[in-house]
């Protein structure tokens, strides 16, 4: 038996029970201390059974503490002073809080979490985004049933890096990234080679949520939030992305491109950045050794995107074809300036290949565009193939351009009529009684629950537009 181990486990425990608090997931760890003990007692002789047996700890990093020291047990009382000592020493089911401070130097974890025993990295309850990571960022390579939570991360190349191959079920959320050269947030399957080695999922069950992205890709190629080369089944919700000024090669909002699939994008607020907002991107080039596999199965709803060079663009510049995206309930207002301003696009592919690949199942139904420098609607691609346009709203937004895919449906939207906005100038587009919006849309592929999660129809036919009218 080790007692060594037993004892800095049971520190730990012990501080637990004197020092309750609150979990990442929520749940209340106050309480009588008495009704606690047997718990904590079963999981302290847990941790001294043979590999494989359950164990469980908190621990806390606290640098301006005075005893702070990494040689600590990591109590709250006697805290370590680095995350990286955390991130080298948690094992599945361990959580460690981080208290406000500035920390240097890159924090990679060692081990791997298991099921339903994620290790947990996480700001202290009430010090979100007051743990600072300066000139380094979170590196999670090839790990399982990660949590990383409430860090601010700046002034690095990347924010926070989540990497395979072999990864899976890692949660990003809540964390600030500032002034990075590249991406705030990067998933990316494989970081070299063809991610077809690992049928197109090198990392798996991937949520990025309730983030903020400010300053990225300040000269990097990549986007704010990058999604690329074999991640499947992601979630990317709920996050601000904004002040994207400085972007030279590359900082779209949100990215998902090459070979991504089973996504879902939703409740994201992306203004003021100087290019697309949201981009799903085949990719993959004529000189690229990998296959062009699709990039498939994207539903993209209830995102607010305003004051940006483009709205919301689905085009493959490789070879790798798209199919099966979805965009509904999406908010676009005052797109303008370069790039050809537009609210939703399907431009031509090809941008880094002769044979571009495909664009194929493309549903465009209740979104909301208005004041638009070009067009609300850009859609040319000739290599398109089944593409609906239903139940929108463009308006103040110049020509639509509406041509070019084979099987183009277009019916049962409001173009260039009055929709009567509420207050559009304060990116208010909800339809006031008396709208052309109001029960001229169509039920045919229509969202259940609009922009707000109110139920459709209010009356017997469904709205125009992302808005559905209470009346």
């Amino acid at each position: 038996m080790n007692l060594g181990y037993l004892s800095l486990r049971w520190g730990t425990l012990s501080t637990i029970i004197h020092h309750p608090t609150t979990d990442f997931f929520g749940h209340s760890a106050t309480g009588d201390p008495m009704r606690l003990i047997p718990i904590f007692v079963a999981v302290a002789i847990a941790s001294v059974a043979p590999m494989g047996s359950a164990s469980a700890a908190t621990y806390y990093v606290d640098k301006a503490h005075a005893k702070a020291s990494d040689s600590n047990p990591g109590t709250e009382a006697l805290p370590w002073k680095t995350i990286q000592k955390a991130a080298a020493t948690l094992i599945a089911g361990d959580t460690v809080y981080v208290k406000a401070g500035t920390y240097t130097g890159q924090v990679t974890p060692k081990n791997s979490g298991s099921v339903d025993r994620y290790i947990t990295y996480s700001a202290y309850p009430g010090h979100e985004k007051k743990v600072v990571i300066d000139g380094s960022k979170i590196y999670v390579k090839s790990k399982h049933y990660i949590v990383v939570n409430g860090f601010r991360v700046q002034n690095a190349y990347f924010g926070i890096d989540v990497t395979g191959p072999n990864g899976s079920n890692i949660v990003v959320s809540n964390n600030y990234t500032y002034n990075t050269n590249g991406a705030g947030i990067q998933v990316l399957g494989v970081s070299a080679g063809d991610p077809g080695t690992y049928n197109y999922k090198a990392l798996t069950n991937i949520t990025v949520k309730n983030n903020e992205i400010e300053r990225a890709c300040n000269g990097g190629l990549t986007e704010m939030i990058s999604v690329s080369n074999g991640v499947d089944n992601f979630t990317i919700s709920g996050n601000h992305i904004f002040n994207g000024y400085n972007n030279v090669k590359g900082g779209e909002g949100i990215d998902v491109k090459r070979a991504v699939s089973n996504g879902k994008i939703f409740g994201n607020n992306i203004h003021n950045i100087n290019r697309i907002a949201i981009y799903v991107d085949g990719s993959f080039g004529d000189s690229s050794s990998h296959k062009p596999a699709p990039t498939y199965n994207i539903e993209i709803f209830n995102n607010k995107v305003h004051d940006t060079k483009q709205g919301i663009s689905i085009r493959t510049e490789g070879r790798g074809p798209i199919r099966d995206v979805k965009l509904y309930n999406n908010l676009i207002w005052n797109i303008a300036g370069g790039q050809g301003p537009t609210g939703i696009a399907i431009p031509a592919g090809g941008l880094y290949s002769d044979n571009p690949g495909r664009v194929t199942n493309i549903s465009v139904i209740n979104n909301t565009i208005y004041n638009i420098g070009t067009a609300g609607f850009y859609v040319t691609n000739k290599l398109a193939d089944g593409v609906t346009i239903r139940n929108n709203i463009t308006w103040k937004t110049g020509t639509n351009k509406l041509s070019g895919p084979t099987n183009l449906v277009v019916d049962n939207n409001l173009f260039g009529k009055d929709p009567l906005f509420t207050a559009p100038d304060q990116g208010n587009l909800y339809p006031n009684a008396g709208s052309l919006a109001i029960n001229k849309g169509s039920s045919i592929g229509a969202p259940s629950a609009d922009v707000n999660g109110t139920e459709r129809p209010q009356q017997s036919i469904f709205d125009i537009g992302a808005h559905e009218y209470l009346p």
